[in-house]
């Protein structure tokens, strides 16, 4: 009702996010189902490299690991890390899988890690798998959210990390829908 009768856009979409967000617990996650992973640039402070070849629900694929070597823009994540390692950067990581013959997004691993010398923590991973579908693109199939926190000291002074959430989406046939509209002008 609130969206409905909102004056503007901008209003309309801040009481949907409101709405939704009353029915999530701690995390939000949105657009992943229709937004794959970028290839991040070098430009951009990443290390890109072709790690091989490798075999992946039958299709051969190349392996590309990424890693953010330093801040390139502005922005922390709220994840909790213990007060030694605030100012720590967090930087993300991952792999992507691309088809070797299409080039098309197969798998994608990212990771959201605190580089705590001489320890490497991860905060959050997330899994994206892509399969066929009939309209000859890869569309997702499943992808995995695990966010984790650290939860105790170890005698030697490392922290000890654990799984604390995880957020599963799994997606059966895509479907395309036909939209039609008629309009008529009354002079």
């Amino acid at each position: 009702t609130k969206a409905g009768s909102a004056d503007s856009l901008d209003k309309e979409l801040e009481a949907i996010d409101r709405e939704t967000r009353r029915y999530e617990f701690r995390r939000h996650l949105r657009g992943f189902t229709i937004s794959q992973t970028a290839v991040p640039k070098s430009s951009d402070g990443f290390h890109l490299e072709v790690a091989g070849r490798e075999q992946l629900a039958g299709h051969d694929v190349i392996v590309v690991v990424y890693r953010q070597a330093k801040l390139s823009r502005a922005g922390r994540s709220n994840l909790p890390v213990p007060k030694q390692w605030q100012d720590v950067p967090q930087l993300p990581r991952g792999r992507l899988w691309l088809d070797a013959d299409t080039y098309q997004l197969r798998r994608s691993e990212w990771e959201l890690v605190v580089a705590a010398a001489p320890e490497v923590y991860v905060l959050t991973h997330a899994l994206q798998d892509y399969g066929p579908s009939r309209f000859g693109i890869l569309v997702p199939e499943r992808i995995v959210f695990e966010w984790r926190q650290p939860f105790a000291r170890l005698k030697n002074g490392q922290a000890a990390f654990g799984m604390s959430e995880r957020t599963t989406f799994t997606y059966g046939a895509f479907k395309r829908f036909d939209v039609a509209t008629e309009e008529t002008l009354k002079k």
